[in-house]
């Protein structure tokens, strides 16, 4: 008896799993259709968040600073926040210096989620990496945590979905390397990834993720194309996806690997 259930739940199984690929094609063209509505006839402007208070961690520098500097710009008040608490207070410095809006640095971590449920409102935003879903050679502990960020907010997504908290908004930003820091753009020009897309700058990042919270939306790549890219290289077998990934950039992998080991 325990034999027929086995086998009644694995055709079971297959029935749903062919039913999921039939209608694959449905849904990849629906998706694709309403995007492209949104973008074409959504007329209402994002909503606006002047005087709202923005909690940015690592404000310090780089991303986190050029964020901070766009968020000012909308008329956010900036809580600048990084263990770099020298770093904070110079953003906060420039935030000032350019802004009419409130700003304050912090060396410290709180925890912010139970009190934005209490209120129903607010936006959550996480920067993790392409490197989250496009594997990195010798970096694992790296692409480990990107990917873990990734499905940590999707997780978080779903748990304040349950909980109806519909104006609570959660984003995911996913970049390539960007052209914030020296050492950075050096690394990219060795490994010759600017010849696959040219760096992207901390500001340009900054006024993409702020337009794109105050839209809602789930998941941020960067560049967009790789949006694109990343759902149709999961439509195919494990193994296929590897092989794919280092076609299209087997060179830039070796000569990261040829700077990892050097240093």
């Amino acid at each position: 008896m325990s034999q027929v259930r086995a086998a009644l739940v694995k055709l079971q199984a297959l029935f749903g799993l062919i039913g999921l690929v039939a209608l694959t094609p449905l849904l990849v063209s629906a998706a694709i259709l309403s995007r492209l509505i949104a973008k074409l006839c959504c007329c209402s402007p994002p909503k606006s968040i002047e005087g709202e208070v923005a909690v940015v961690t690592g404000a310090g520098h780089g991303l986190g600073r050029a964020i901070s500097l766009e968020l000012a710009k909308k008329g956010c008040h900036i809580a600048v926040v990084d263990i770099n608490l020298s770093g904070a207070e110079n953003t906060v410095k420039q935030i000032q210096e350019t802004y009419n809006v409130r700003a304050k640095a912090y060396k410290t971590k709180f925890v912010f989620l139970p009190p934005m449920k209490a209120l129903r409102r607010g936006f959550i935003v996480t920067i993790s990496s392409l490197a989250g879903i496009f594997p990195l050679p010798y970096s694992a502990a790296y692409t480990a945590s990107k990917a873990g960020t990734l499905a940590h907010m999707r997780a978080l997504q779903m748990e304040l979905q349950l909980e109806k908290q519909k104006d609570i908004h959660v984003t995911t930003v996913l970049p390539t390397f960007l052209r914030t820091n020296d050492e950075i753009t050096e690394l990219t020009k060795t490994i010759g990834i600017n010849n696959l897309y040219p760096l992207i700058t901390g500001e340009e990042v900054a006024q993409r993720v702020v337009s794109g919270m105050m839209r809602g939306e789930h998941e941020i790549t960067l560049p967009g194309l790789a949006s694109v890219l990343y759902r149709l290289l999961y439509l195919l077998p494990s193994d296929w996806q590897l092989r794919m990934i280092l076609l299209l950039s087997d060179n830039q992998f070796k000569r990261f690997c040829e700077v990892r080991l050097r240093s």
